[in-house]
């Protein structure tokens, strides 16, 4: 297993890589935010509206620290699967490796896709990477890892962009409506960080009879933005996901070596 935990661990080293290159870009020194907040009234109602002033694109940077991790824990647990075939002196093949599927295994084809696969990984191996479920429905941090890593080595690069996470109201309260020291700051979630493609979006609507907010405060993060695969998932609590599954799986498989 040691081909497989150095791939983690090295996976783990680009994760922390990663973490900063995206701290860095959300949080600049010396520079303006890669984001702007707009505020605007609603010329007939008068709402006063939040909105997306300015964006930049996500750098390559981060999209490629992205993908290396991708590609180390996909490997990994290809390399685990290997070193039990190896262990149990059978011949690993071209098509050796962890089976990750779009569905749940249940047909002749795919049944014969999985002896070629982890045949020669033992029963026990066999039975604990079926108990995974690693396919879409199943496993999504497995599915999703599979998915991101084939986009990521046959497409283009990833897609990501910014995206808007939670919302400070107890600020947006003290501010808007004379609350001082009535209301203290609590963050609520928007639901799932949505990604901010087009300048102008709006972020949030208020009455016309309250104060405008020139320090209104929303949390920010770098998401995949891969259709049908992972929009508006964090990146960095996406490969935190799969790192754990991954970390797991290679060191559980490791317990069934001969």
């Amino acid at each position: 297993m040691d081909g497989a935990k150095a791939k983690v661990k090295w996976a783990e080293k680009r994760i922390k890589e990663l973490d900063s290159a995206i701290d860095s870009f959300l949080n600049p020194v010396g520079r303006l935010k890669p984001y702007s907040i707009g505020i605007k009234r609603d010329s007939q109602t008068g709402e006063i509206i939040y909105h997306l002033a300015s964006r930049e694109i996500v750098p390559n940077e981060i999209v490629l620290l992205a993908g290396d991790v991708l590609q180390n824990l996909r490997s990994a647990l290809d390399y685990a699967v290997c070193s039990l075939t190896v262990a149990n002196g059978k011949s690993i093949s071209s098509q050796t490796g962890f089976p990750i599927f779009d569905h749940a295994p249940t047909s002749t084809e795919d049944q014969s896709l999985l002896t070629r696969k982890i045949g020669g990984a033992g029963k026990e191996a066999i039975d604990y990477i079926l108990q995974t479920k690693p396919y879409k429905g199943g496993n999504q941090a497995l599915w999703r890892l599979q998915a991101l890593n084939i986009r990521d080595k046959h497409r283009l690069l990833l897609t990501a962009g910014v995206a808007l996470g939670d919302f400070n109201v107890g600020q947006h309260l003290r501010a808007t409506r004379l609350a001082r020291g009535f209301v203290s700051d609590y963050w609520i979630t928007v639901g799932q960080p949505w990604i901010l493609r087009n300048v102008g979006e709006t972020f949030l609507i208020d009455t016309s009879h309250v104060k405008e907010n020139d320090n209104v405060q929303f949390k920010f993060d770098v998401a995949f933005d891969e259709l049908g695969v992972a929009e508006g998932e964090p990146i960095k609590i996406e490969l935190g996901k799969a790192l754990n599954w991954v970390t797991g799986i290679v060191l559980d498989l490791g317990n069934f070596l001969p």
